[in-house]
This record gives C-alpha cells, structure tokens and sequence, in this order.
C-alpha cells in the first residue's frame, strides 16, 4: 500500500487524488506528542496516525506528551494517572455509561414520554427483567412485530436474537440484564441489503460539555446477505456488526476490489453511502433527510445524558465537582439508521467503538488471520487527527462540525438535574434519600398542596425494595408522577421548582 501523504505535506500536492474521506489539509500548524503506554489494542492506531501525519509522534513519556491515548476502558485506579498529564486525555470519567443498554434505553425511553416527536427516533425499550410485564403486554397487542434482544453490556453483536413471542427469550435473559427493543423491519436498502451507519462523535469536557459530529468521516456497515424477513434467525440477513459478518463468505474487503470498486465493500466510508443513495433514490435531499437528523439525534441524546455522565464523573473521581473539565474528550460511535421512509434510528451509542485498523478472520484452530483495512486506517486515523486538531490547535475542523454546547442547549434533563443537585446538597452523589427528596416539597408549586409525607408516600414508591435512595432516573419518574396527578407539564413544573430556589 503507498504510504499517504501528511497533512502538511498535501499542502504542496496540487490536485491530489481524491479518494473517499480523504484528509484536508491541516489551517494551522501544531505538535501532537501522544503518550500511548495505556493505548493497548490502539497501538496500531497510535503508528498509523504517527506514519499518516508527521506532526503527530508517540512517546512513553507522560511528562512530554500533550495527549494520552487510552485504549481501554476507564477505571476508578486510572484517575490519579490522567492528573499527571497537562494535555488532554481521550476517556470523559463516567462516559462509560453509554455502554450500558439498560440506562441509555430508560432515560431516552423517558423523555420519549415527554418529547414524543423530538424522541421518535428511539425505537421503544423495554429493560428487562424489570419491564417484563410491560413487555408481554405489548406483545399480546402486537402478536407479530419481530422484536430484537440485547445483552446489557454486550458488543460487537453477542448474544442478539430476534423473537416474536415471550417463549422464545432465552434463558439467559432472566439470569441477566437485558434491552428489548421493537425492530425496525422496514430499513432503507442498497442494492438489497441492509446497512447501519457508526457515527462518530467528539465530546469534549463534562460541564460545560461540546460535541462534534463527523457527518462524512464515518462507516456504514453492510450485511453479507440479501435482507429477508422470512428468516428472522438468519443473522447476516439482519445484523450489520462487523464480528457477525467478517467470516461470512459474503463478506467483500478493500483487497478484494480495485479501487473503482470501492462502493462494493462491505463496510465503506459515509460521504460513499450518501453518493449511492443519492444515484438510487435521485429525490432524497441528503443534508434535510439524512445528515441533519444525524444531527438533531445527536443533539437530543446528548442533552438527555450528559447529567448522567456528569454524575458517573463524581462518583468515579470522588470529587464534589467537575476538576479540569476541558482536559477530557472522547470519541463515541452512535449507531443510526435509515428506515425506507428516511425516518432516522438510533439503536445505541457506544462509549468505546472500536479503533481496530485491520481485519480479523477467525480461524478453525481458534486464531485468526490479520491483514489492515484501508477503509478502517484511513477513517479512524483522520477522525483521531481531526480531534487533537479540534483540542490542540484550537482550529476549525473539516470534518468535524459542533453541534452541541450544554451551556446553549436547553433540556429538560438538566432542569432535572439542577433540582437534583439542590436537594442533594454539598454531597452531590449517584443517588439521593428519603428525607432530600422530601425537601422538595419546600420548591413545589403551592398550586399543588403536597406535603412532606405525601412525597415520602411517593418515595417509597419509587424506590426498589432492596434500596433506600433513588438515583437521577427514579427522581426523573417521580417529578413526572406529580405532574402527571396533578395535570401540569412537566417541563413547567421544573421551570416553576428552580424559580422557587431563590
């Protein structure tokens, strides 16, 4: 493969070929040293950026680098070493709860109930065992809608299964915790099958917090069979995930084309995706149909959760409040697609989405064949190159475009959130007790009459039987049962409580 040009080295290229998501050339000059001793899997990743753009190099010297690249999961014992560097570390403490299923699918199946529209785009959820009741009542209502489980801290497609009836949950299921979600059995197709896309999107601090969302410099993943519905067991029929398909026959790599055959791959770049639909369905207006309700859902899963990170923060830090806020960033992979009437799905956000550069075929005797992937390298290096250039550089991205910005955007969540941390007080943790959620009755309406002992009553409600406190959830369901009993918005009974705190 020929090695590709840096990023100030194509300044003095005129007219380089173009490829899909190719790399623009760099507005401002700037220095990356990446101190990877954590970077683990990502090594590979780390040499290629180092090799692609030579403003970048790796050292395992912490005091010399300006970025630190974790390649694994962020843990409590991982904290006092991200304080030592004086650059930016690529894990947001309490990010990792995008990885689980279950609070992803509660607080946007929470505020689906109250943004009915704004949150269309989430399939309804049901976490089970808890919502087990809920979920045999939507089946007896819907006998055959096809239904699709997955493990609560699944990846790469283990252990999702299809079903209709509650007969045919494994056993499993019950022994731990799971997401069911309704499936999407209308998805857009290209040449027949069915694809999703891994967007990928930078945040950047905690409170305040940004976001930046690549719109062309991501993947869409392809199945490695035509989509049938009369088959729902047939998993290369209806799963995109990379770790089903690989070692299908079906499955077409950059090696196995030349290069004007770019579009046939199985897994290929976005600005690619929306060229083909454009050539098959010559209507769509790709910015309106597509790229701007990547935005609006990346916009309203952010504002939903980001409260929920800021706590996971504190919690994993031990601090009473958010410390060096902008030296932490992350890049996460939303998971969307397309239905046949250009509705927009998102069926997770993960937390870690893989950096991999290369393909892995397993193999009969438990190892695996590896060779890189052009698509992969050229993709995820330029997405790690366009975020330090974001954080470092302090420049204007052509790849990626901020959407976010929590100090600007307005949530309920947050209002939730600000009315939690009142209650809480100077110890702000992951849940709260009986006697600070009945110091709300300080802040209600007066409108509404409700005592200390009625929110006592409701308290008791809201709380497992196991437990004495609620988390921000639970606090969630309980102002929205007093709204709901006493017929006022939700949104208004929030706004009317934090008035109240002056």
């Amino acid at each position: 493969m020929e090695s590709t040009p840096s990023l100030e080295e194509t300044k003095q290229i005129p007219n380089p070929p173009q490829k899909s998501c190719e790399c623009k050339p760099i507005k401002k000059k700037f220095k990356c040293v990446i101190y990877d001793a954590e970077a683990r899997y990502d090594k590979n990743l780390v040499k290629c950026v180092c090799e692609r753009f030579k403003n970048f190099k790796y050292s395992n010297n912490i005091r010399v680098a300006n970025l630190m690249w974790f390649g694994k999961h962020l843990y409590e014992s991982d904290v006092e070493l991200c304080g030592k560097i004086k650059g930016f570390v690529n894990k947001v403490p309490g990010a990792g709860v995008f990885n689980e299923k279950q609070t992803q699918g509660r607080v946007l199946s929470q505020l689906a109930k109250v943004f009915p529209e704004e949150f269309a785009f989430h399939p309804r959820s049901f976490c089970l065992p808890k919502d087990t009741d809920d979920l045999e009542e939507a089946i007896k209502a819907n006998p055959k809608k096809l239904l699709i489980a997955k493990p609560n801290e699944g990846g790469g497609g283990g252990g999702i299964f299809l079903f209709k009836s509650m007969k045919d949950l494994s056993g499993f299921t019950w022994a731990s915790e799971c997401v069911v979600q309704r499936y999407i059995a209308n998805p857009l197709l290209i040449n027949n099958r069915k694809w999703d896309m891994r967007v990928y999107v930078m945040i950047h601090g905690i409170n305040p917090m940004k976001a930046y969302l690549a719109t062309d410099y991501g993947l869409a993943r392809f199945c490695t069979e035509d989509y049938d519905t009369s088959d729902p067991n047939n998993i290369l029929s209806h799963l995109t995930n990379y770790s089903l398909n690989k070692n299908s026959e079906g499955y077409v790599k950059d090696q196995d084309l030349d290069e004007n055959s770019e579009e046939n791959n199985t897994k290929i770049s976005l600005d690619l995706v929306w060229k083909l639909i454009q050539k098959q369905y010559p209507d769509v207006d790709i910015e309106t149909d597509c790229k701007q309700k990547m935005r609006d859902i990346v916009i309203n899963v952010l504002s939903g959760m980001r409260s929920t990170i800021e706590l996971g923060y504190l919690e994993m830090t031990k601090l009473k409040s958010v410390e060096h806020n902008k030296k932490f960033y992350q890049i996460l992979g939303f998971d969307i697609m397309f239905d046949d009437e250009f509705n927009g799905w998102l069926f997770e956000v993960n937390s870690y989405p893989s950096m991999d550069i290369f393909y892995h075929k397993d193999k009969s005797d438990g190892t695996y064949d590896k060779e890189k992937s052009e698509i992969d390298e050229r993709v995820k290096s330029t997405i790690f190159a366009e975020a330090a250039r974001i954080l470092i550089a302090k420049d204007e991205s052509d790849v990626f475009e901020q959407v976010y910005d929590s100090q600007e955007q307005e949530g309920l969540y947050e209002d939730v959130f600000e009315i939690y941390k009142k209650l809480s007080g100077i110890r702000l943790g992951q849940s709260i007790s009986s006697s600070k959620f009945s110091k709300l009755s300080k802040y209600l309406p007066k409108s509404l009459s409700m005592s200390q002992v009625d929110l006592e009553i409701l308290f008791t409600k809201l709380k497992h039987s196991e437990t004495t406190s609620i988390g921000l959830m639970g606090f969630f369901e309980g102002l929205s049962m007093i709204s709901s009993s006493n017929s006022i918005d939700l949104s208004d009974l929030t706004s009317q409580i934090i008035s109240n705190f002056d």
